[in-house]
């Protein structure tokens, strides 16, 4: 015993060169739970607590527990012990999330108590949680009686899967793991389907936290510079030491293999108003099962199979599937997955003509067997390289902090019994396959014959549209509450109704003081400082205004064109999304668009165009200008944005080829453009379900401003609407009948439209950000030096009258825009006017938000209500504040609650401590890392908004002296509002009929298309 270190005994200490780190494998003797940490000198401290989480069916279970153990536990015996510390903890980062086979409980701090004080609670809720049945049925699943007498299925894990269920993509995203899973647990849902969720019962998911939730199916992956003996000192004080061993609960089966290829036809919900001839076309993927995720190796192997095959839109077998015709739209989730327990390939389109499946399939094999055959370009081999080795090099935080990149890693092999170590790191097994693929001219062809061409182990889904697939899943739930209805008593109804107001009384009602207690929060002496502002300096090449961020990006420079737009009109305004895809997706007279893609994705490890509207800080004139740039000059101006990264040695060339490529570009290939067109209108068709409550709040907020009406234009409802009549116009052309037509067809118009906006915005002038090393921005600045001689500063803004098509009518004093959809859920949002940019009340309004997040409308909308999320949204230059729900059953009746959620704040006693920890929490968002890439990015913003660091630190300190008084008085002057707000609800005819619900305050709402 007497080498174990707090019952931990060492299984491995080695050095993790590629994080500066050493890896430290531990495992608790007694219990068997196993520990590794990635020890580094990062202030931001990470932990997860992962547990292996087999569901035999699709009843959610492993997703429902996900949610309830954070719902009270053993120490923490509050009714949210995860909203208090996402309303006090100044967490960088606090979430769970359900996979395939795993459940991860992840959280990080750069504050040491305050990291310990998650950990606590973490630990306590998976190790020891209640599990009530209030919380099961808040959570999973419910009967529920409304005030008319109708019986319905409520429950947030439920409603969060509906809307899942409203997702063509995702449901097709479901079928491609189910389709090569056949007969193990990964043909399930582990996030748990609609029909299914209502079939658990509350003893079996106590059982199923019973199984898998003991220690010895428990792997803490560890990651920052706290001390390992410390952070197994507190893990074996606070939880393991009250542990016996158990038996572990065996590994996830391996997937047996398939004796011949398979075929599955399913139907999933067709997107919007569909036409005849959109309903008679389907999507189709195949779907290969390769090795375990675990052989690290074969892993970076099926990613060089994936970067060659389809890793830029150029790439092989892109460019054979959306040259031969076959089908309109790449499928978006194509490509190399890691979730399973093996690694697996997508490859679909969409768009493809009914009972076309297998002409599909012949085509990528047929494709495949070619390339095999006369061999891989050695460039495209090189463009692959280059992509993963990018990849492995480049820091990023996409979801939360990279220690999670990691866990995911280290998870893919322990989860199954294999050392973490032996799946962390990649780059040493990279260098290797490359060694291998020097040495053998044909490795990557071979590697494509016996994974994908000899593998049996395949499957082709047709996936097709179903106009009735939400109403069916609709009636199937009715039909369930109307039995459950029919077997009570109207004495068994009453007292249904007297229980709902019981559970609900319960819900609404404040933890103690002494609850709240037990869990610690710092004071504010305890906060730490800001991050300092991140060094800028800025220069002019020739007349261009230059902004550099000196940063530790790893040896990759990073660059930002910005052009201004403010001067086009609205009608070409709508075409600047469209523009930024063709930007990066057409050629030029000389280089086809295949060929382009091929040269960027080889030279760079990305290159994107996007637009963006930026509002300009109303205190400017205050700001300090410089010899090389007036603010008022570039702050609060349209951009379209052209953003590149390079690894260092590749620089000058690629910077090289990106300024001639833009002197160049063509719009003239009208068969890419069709693509391209389709492409576009494809990825704003999935926002619907995705993202409803981003499209409902720009369409809210667009009557308020002309700033917000052109983001409106550009993101939300009315470019959807804009690129469904465009893929109209366009979609009977062809580069044959283009021809012939002699530029009367409706692509060679398009061409020139574009053709005409490109010149317009490249002869406006721009500003250049540039972040990397001191030796990238040296390289940068040279490059561009020599290449620049054509452009100029941004001219000045043009006063272009624009109208905005959204504003109120002058006798409009609110408006309520009921947005049909097909949808499960629903979203709904309303804009309030909120304080002056910069002042105390305004930094007030920043706590009071925190408040109502995680209070009252928390409780209100998703406890009660069931809708997965509800939350505000401060647009602080915009001076608006907005109320969101997301994922919404009852949208309608959110309006009143957003109402109702200030008037408790008017009447809420306000303890100090209480004001206090809302401030704590509220600052978290302010120390939130950022990468080096994103800090050089973030000073850009600012800089194009005219914030200076000054006034940001400033508004902090007000931020801190925030008052109870405070937050009444802005509760008050939201309140007055009232009868004066633009509100948005985008949800399902059916949730739209409840509008009479809220006639008080909206006497006549705008009933729009269908969307």
């Amino acid at each position: 015993m007497s080498n174990l270190i707090h019952g931990f005994e060492i299984i491995s200490k080695n050095p993790l060169p590629e994080f500066n780190a050493v890896g430290v494998y531990a495992r608790h003797k007694k219990t068997g739970l196993e520990l590794y940490h990635v020890l580094n000198d990062d202030d931001e401290n990470l932990f997860s607590y992962n547990f292996m989480t087999s569901s035999p069916n699709s009843t959610g279970v492993a997703h429902i527990i996900e949610h309830t153990v954070l719902c009270g536990s053993k120490n923490y015996p509050l009714k949210d012990p995860f909203m208090v510390l996402a309303k006090q903890s100044v967490n960088t980062f606090l979430n769970a999330m359900t996979y395939p086979d795993k459940t991860v409980y992840p959280a990080s701090s750069v504050v040491e108590a305050d990291y310990f004080n998650l950990m606590s609670v973490y630990g306590d809720a998976v190790f020891f949680p209640n599990l009530d049945e209030w919380a099961f049925k808040q959570e999973g699943h419910r009967f529920e009686l409304d005030e008319n007498g109708k019986m319905s299925v409520q429950g947030v894990v439920l409603n969060e899967m509906r809307a899942n269920y409203s997702d063509f993509d995702g449901v097709m995203y479901d079928w491609a793991a189910s389709s090569i899973c056949q007969g193990s647990i990964y043909a399930k849902d582990s996030g748990g389907s609609p029909l299914e969720i209502p079939d658990l019962t509350y003893e079996e998911y106590k059982a199923f936290h019973k199984k898998y939730y003991h220690p010895v199916n428990c792997r803490i992956f560890l990651m920052g510079n706290i001390p390992t003996e410390k952070q197994m000192k507190f893990l074996e004080d606070k939880f393991l030491c009250k542990f016996e061993a158990a038996e572990k609960p065996p590994f996830v089966p391996p997937i047996e293999p398939y004796a011949e290829p398979r075929f599955f036809s399913v139907p999933a919900p067709a997107g919007g108003p569909a036409s005849a001839e959109e309903m008679t076309k389907d999507s189709v993927m195949l779907n290969w099962l390769l090795p375990e995720t675990s052989d690290t190796e074969k892993l970076m192997q099926a990613y060089l199979i994936g970067e060659v095959l389809i890793g830029h839109s150029g790439a092989y077998l892109n460019k054979v599937l959306l040259e031969s015709g076959i089908g309109e739209d790449l499928y978006p989730y194509n490509g190399i997955g890691k979730s399973l327990r093996n690694i697996t390939l997508t490859i679909g389109m969409k768009g493809i003509e009914k009972g076309k499946h297998e002409d599909f399939k012949k085509l990528v094999f047929e494709a495949l067997e070619d390339l095999v055959k006369k061999g891989i370009d050695p460039k495209e081999i090189e463009t692959a390289v280059h992509s993963i080795d990018f990849s492995n090099r480049e820091i990023r935080r996409n979801y939360g902090p990279f220690g999670i990149n990691l866990m995911e890693r280290a998870m893919a092999g322990w989860a199954y019994g294999v050392s973490p170590e032996k799946t962390l790191q990649y780059t040493p097994v990279f260098e290797k396959v490359k060694k291998d693929l020097a040495s053998d001219k044909r490795y990557i062809e071979k590697l494509i014959e016996k994974y994908l061409i000899k593998n049996k182990h395949h499957a082709l889904v047709r996936v097709y549209p179903d106009a009735d697939f939400c109403k069916r899943l609709d009636e199937s739930l009715e039909k369930r509450a109307e039995n459950f209805n029919a077997g009570l008593t109207d004495e068994d109804r009453r007292a249904m109704l007297k229980e709902q107001e019981k559970m609900n009384e319960f819900k609404q009602k404040s933890d103690s003081p002494e609850m709240l207690a037990l869990i610690p929060h710092l004071s504010k002496k305890d906060l730490p400082p800001l991050p300092p502002p991140s060094p800028e300096e800025l220069t002019l090449i020739g007349k261009v205004p230059l902004v550099m961020h000196e940063q530790p990006t790893n040896g990759i420079g990073y660059f930002q064109l910005a052009f201004p737009v403010d001067t086009l009109n609205e009608e070409d305004y709508k075409y600047l999304p469209l523009l930024s895809s063709c930007i990066t997706g057409m050629g030029t007279d000389s280089l086809s668009w295949s060929e382009v893609s091929s040269t960027l994705a080889n030279l760079m490890g990305g290159f994107s165009a996007s637009a963006a509207v930026f509002t300009a800080n109303k205190n400017l004139s205050l700001l300090k200008n410089t010899d090389k740039l007036r603010l008022s000059d570039v702050a609060g101006r349209d951009w379209l944005f052209l953003s590149g990264k390079i690894l260092g040695e590749l620089i000058p060339e690629a910077v090289s080829f990106v300024l001639h490529f833009l002197n160049e570009i063509s719009f003239d290939d009208t068969k890419r453009l069709n693509d391209l067109v389709t492409q576009r209108k494809n990825d704003f068709e999935s926002l619907l379900a995705l993202d409803g409550n981003s499209l409902a709040l720009l369409r809210a907020n667009a009557p308020l401003s002309e700033k917000n009406a052109r983001r409106e234009m550009l993101s939300g409802l009315t470019q959807l609407n804009f690129l469904r009549n465009l893929y109209a116009k366009v979609k009977g052309d062809n580069s044959e009948n283009a021809v012939s037509k002699k530029g009367n067809s409706e692509l060679n118009k398009l061409s020139k439209k574009l053709s005409s906006i490109y010149k317009s915005i490249m002869s406006s002038g721009l500003i250049i950000e540039l972040t990397g090393t001191k030796e990238n921005l040296a390289s940068l600045k040279t490059a561009l030096e020599k290449n620049l001689k054509d452009f100029k500063a941004p001219d000045e803004a043009d006063k272009i009258v624009f109208e905005n098509p959204f504003k109120f009518k002058r006798t409009e004093k609110t408006r309520l825009e009921l947005i049909p959809a097909s949808l499960q859920v629903g979203f709904a949002v309303s804009v309030f006017k909120s304080a002056q940019f910069g002042s105390k009340e305004q930094a007030s309004e920043s706590i009071l938000c925190k408040w109502l997040s995680s209070g009252p409308m928390w409780e209100k909308i998703r406890s009660i209500g069931g809708a997965y999320g509800a939350f505000t949204v401060p647009m602080s230059l915009e001076e608006l504040l907005a109320f969101v729900s997301y994922r919404d059953p009852n949208p309608i009746n959110s309006l009143l609650e957003f109402l109702n959620s200030i008037d408790q704040t008017l009447s809420e006693d306000f303890s100090e401590e209480t004001i206090e920890k809302l401030i704590t929490g509220r600052y978290s968002r302010e120390i939130v890392p950022l990468t080096p890439a994103a800090k050089g990015a973030a000073a850009f913003r600012d800089l194009l908004s005219g914030i200076s660091y000054s006034e940001k630190k400033e508004m902090v300190e007000k931020m801190l002296e925030t008052t109870a008084d405070d937050l009444r008085s802005c509760a008050k002057k939201l309140s007055a509002q009232r009868d004066s707000l633009s509100s948005v609800v985008l949800a399902s005819d059916t949730a739209l009929s409840q509008k009479e619900a809220v006639k008080e305050f909206y006497p006549s709402p705008i009933l729009s298309e269908k969307v």
